[in-house]
């Protein structure tokens, strides 16, 4: 055999292996991933009620106004609550929120945040228990995903294993396992997957990036399969190749 034709042969076998090692990935990366059935983006909610019924006096914020911590949001006068301030029964000075001795509660932002709700409005009436206010908490937005798993791959999931969040706009971003709450349903694993990420910051991605936006998720599951390792071994090689 020729040299040219045994440097042809080399590179053949080296062209053969790389295809090979390509496949090989792309099988083994189909393997340890796993892809939502749904998933959005969320933000946790605070929600500031009263514990006595009363008259909403003043309102000073807006559905969709930014609130910083310790800002003044709703003023509430219960004569209940006056009642058993005059009676010794409370103490103004110990309520966990502002209290005047007529019975006024002025109730304020536990956190900056944004306004999503304002049940109730002036002037009106509220029972005991009564959410007044609900805010979305600022950079608290994360992924609920849910997936449908045989147990196999609900055991591989792990606190901290590395997801891909692609967005309505195909953009992609990264982030990591939070928490998982699962119940089983014939034999499957129905997870709910909490994904946190600091690429998700409220209005970016022209305004995608805001609760209730639909995304896909997916998680990367621990190798502990027969293909263990090759991923590595197949990128390394490919690496050495293509240097």
């Amino acid at each position: 055999m020729t040299w040219p034709n045994r440097l042809r042969l080399a590179l053949g076998l080296l062209l053969v292996l790389a295809v090979t090692a390509a496949f090989t990935i792309v099988l083994n990366r189909r393997i340890t991933q796993v892809t939502s059935a749904s998933a959005s983006i969320q933000a946790l909610h605070l929600d500031i009620g009263t514990d006595y019924a009363g008259t909403v006096m003043t309102s000073s914020v807006e559905v969709g106004d930014d609130v910083a911590e310790g800002d003044t949001i709703v003023t509430v006068q219960s004569q209940a609550l006056a009642h058993d301030i005059a009676i010794g029964l409370i103490r103004a000075d110990a309520a966990p929120f502002d209290v005047t001795p007529d019975g006024t509660m002025t109730f304020v932002a536990p956190a900056d945040g944004i306004v999503t709700a304002l049940p109730a409005q002036e002037g009106a009436f509220v029972q005991a228990g009564t959410v007044l206010v609900t805010l979305d908490r600022a950079d608290s937005l994360y992924v609920s995903a849910e997936y449908s798993l045989d147990a196999g791959d609900y055991e591989r999931i792990e606190t901290g294993a590395a997801v891909s969040i692609v967005l309505p706009n195909q953009e992609e971003v990264s982030g990591t396992v939070e928490s998982v709450a699962v119940h089983t349903s014939a034999d499957r694993a129905e997870s709910v997957i909490t994904i946190a990420s600091t690429d998700l910051q409220r209005g970016g991605q022209n305004g995608l990036i805001a609760p209730g936006v639909p995304v896909l998720a997916s998680v990367e599951l621990r190798d502990d399969g027969i293909m263990a390792g090759v991923e590595a071994t197949a990128t390394a090689f490919l690496r050495k190749v293509t240097s």
